[in-house]
């Protein structure tokens, strides 16, 4: 399996189900507002350590999900001196409509991705979730019950529930559905368009040399995914292998940028660490490419569209479509929300 040959790291995607119990209002972009309240509550219920440092940090289902450890120079490793800090291997994806209010009664239907090894850590999720429920969200702190989950696999329509509210235990002894390096390729084949088009429905911030693109071209969208899914491969899966990426990216140079219709989008969320409003534009619209060499992306291309790409990832940045030369998206089983 040549291409993705780099790639080893199970995904596992939940669909989750929040009924208002009182009203709840919420902003136009859900994203960091779930995050917020998830990140809250998960700290809640799975930490007790309020202030300083966690001397239990290393094996802490919290710390472990939402504090990734500091990157230290591994053996000289070029690819990880451009950041910081690992990757957090998860994204919570809010439904894509602009519903602000939420009724007594009415539904809040949203996503979290897990990657490798954080999956093992979902039950805690499911947790912090029912706590949530409690403490509320939003503006007003309005609060919701959780009413059912269910692990889908975007790839082949699966779906298997793991928490319905009103049965007797609310766990269901079900496992997780993944998606694996195998899913993907398989999902890939049969592509044989030399024209793709890419719909970002969720602000996209991409930065390259400190600089933030506006018109990526199809080569920054390869090195963006390929970036991110390195990580993921090399902290919470079973690592990398040896992968040279030049002749990769020399095919993707090949691939020209045809039209576009992207624009800014701006929005700003409230960072309790840093106590301060920041900024977190990024494009929105349609982007198309052509190129001969468009088929050996595709893999590629639909791993990245699973992941999320760019910065904000967790909050839901980053989600975009591919479709074909006629506008059909091409795995539209990820987009029902």
């Amino acid at each position: 399996m040549k291409e993705l040959g780099f790639w080893h790291c199970s995904i596992a995607v939940y669909e989750v189900s929040l009924q208002a119990i009182e009203r709840v209002s919420l902003p136009r972009y859900k994203g960091s507002t779930l995050d917020g309240a998830i990140d809250s509550a998960f700290h809640a219920v799975v930490c007790r350590k309020r202030h300083g440092k966690c001397p239990c940090s290393r094996v802490c289902p919290y710390a472990i999900i939402f504090k990734p450890q500091p990157i230290i120079g591994q053996n000289g490793d070029k690819t990880l001196q451009r950041y910081k800090e690992a990757p957090k291997a998860y994204v919570v994806e809010p439904p894509l409509d602009h519903k602000g209010i939420f009724q007594p009664g009415e539904f809040l239907h949203f996503r979290i991705l897990l990657f490798g090894k954080s999956i093992r850590y979902f039950p805690w999720f499911i947790v912090a979730l029912q706590a949530m429920g409690q403490t509320g969200m939003g503006k007003g702190r309005g609060k919701v019950e959780l009413a059912e989950i269910y692990s889908v696999h975007p790839l082949n329509g699966m779906r298997r529930p793991i928490y319905l509210c009103d049965s007797e235990t609310g766990l269901l002894p079900n496992e997780s559905l993944l998606v694996d390096k195998e899913d993907i390729v398989r999902g890939s084949q049969g592509f044989t368009s030399n024209e793709i088009t890419l719909e970002f429905l969720t602000p996209t911030r991409i930065r390259m040399r400190d600089t933030w693109v506006n018109k990526p071209t199809f080569t920054q969208i390869i090195i963006t995914i390929l970036r991110r899914a390195e990580l993921l491969s090399r902290f919470y899966g079973q690592g990398i292998s040896n992968a040279c990426w030049s002749d990769l990216l020399e095919d993707a140079d090949s691939v020209a940028l045809k039209v576009d219709s992207l624009s800014w989008y701006d929005w700003k969320r409230y960072s309790r660490p840093q106590q301060d409003i920041l900024g977190m534009g990024g494009i929105v619209g349609t982007v198309t490419y052509v190129g001969e060499a468009l088929s050996r992306f595709m893999p590629y291309l639909l791993l990245g569209q699973l992941m999320h790409i760019g910065k904000g990832y967790v909050y839901g940045m980053g989600k975009y479509v591919v479709r074909n030369g006629n506008g059909e998206a091409i795995w539209d089983g990820y987009t029902m929300i």
